[in-house]
């Protein structure tokens, strides 16, 4: 029963570790799986990020032609601002300029308003590309440095899963070798009890034979016992039969002698 016991504890402590073992297998594939989600992840978000440049690249596009439009109007609106004062400015008292000559200093002064503001407009537009194509170089500067950041995060990534995978395959050669431990250990456990029960079984069998053997010789002894006094009895019978006959003989004898005497009556 002892041993029997000590091999209870033993299955117990077994199964405990391969429980502990079985846990472990599973941190390990929810930590690979939580790996190869993160890298699927920085993999699509590096196949977005092209994309999102180009979307970048149109809305800086849009954004420029929208302040074209603007510095545009604002031209236009300050070339008739210039307009309507060269006009007034070349508006002659009575009678001292013709009309002719007004028309061609207004149409004069608006050239040079067009020219200077086309000019102004120019200058503010080189100057609105270089500042976008600088802000573009550092876009895409900060974008070749998160793409290097995301692979190598993908690379961490990817060497985090197969140390990950390692670790598994390694949880799940101990759970097979200590599965093999366990079954063998069953197997030794149950050869045992049965060679155990096997010999108690010879055990309780030649002891039943032993008290067989002494039942039949006890019998056999009362059987010659019970011969004996029936035997004894018999002779003793036939002894007192015997005895019986010979005083009944010689009874008979001294009847015989003692009748002509007249002795008997």
């Amino acid at each position: 029963m002892a041993d029997l016991g000590d091999g209870d504890v033993l299955e117990m402590a077994l199964r405990e570790a391969a429980q502990l073992h079985a846990a472990e297998i599973t941190r390990e594939r929810s930590a690979a799986r939580e790996a190869a989600q993160r890298a699927q992840k920085l993999e699509a978000a590096l196949r977005a990020l092209p994309q999102a440049l180009q979307r970048a690249e149109a809305a800086e596009a849009a954004l420029k032609a929208l302040q074209v439009r603007l510095d545009g109007q604002l031209v236009g609106s300050d070339a008739k601002a210039l307009l309507r004062e060269a006009i007034r400015s070349f508006d002659a008292p009575d009678g001292s300029v013709g009309s002719v000559a007004a028309t061609q200093a207004a149409a004069q002064a608006a050239s040079a308003g067009w020219e200077a503001a086309s000019a102004a407009a120019r200058a503010e537009e080189d100057a609105l590309v270089d500042l976008l194509g600088m802000e573009l170089a550092a876009t895409a500067a900060a974008a070749s440095d998160d793409l290097a950041s995301v692979r190598g995060r993908c690379a961490g990534s990817e060497e985090e899963l197969a140390a990950a995978t390692r670790r598994v395959a390694s949880l799940e050669e101990a759970t097979a070798a200590l599965r093999e431990e366990l079954c063998a250990e069953r197997e030794g456990r149950r050869a045992a009890a049965e060679a155990a029960k096997a010999a108690a079984e010879a055990e309780r069998r030649r002891r039943a034979r032993l008290r067989l053997r002494r039942l039949l010789g006890r019998h056999v002894d009362l059987c010659r016992a019970e011969g004996a006094v029936r035997s004894a009895r018999a002779q003793a019978r036939r002894s007192l039969r015997r005895q019986v006959a010979q005083q009944l003989t010689a009874m008979g004898s001294v009847a015989a002698v003692l009748a002509p005497a007249g002795l008997c009556k």
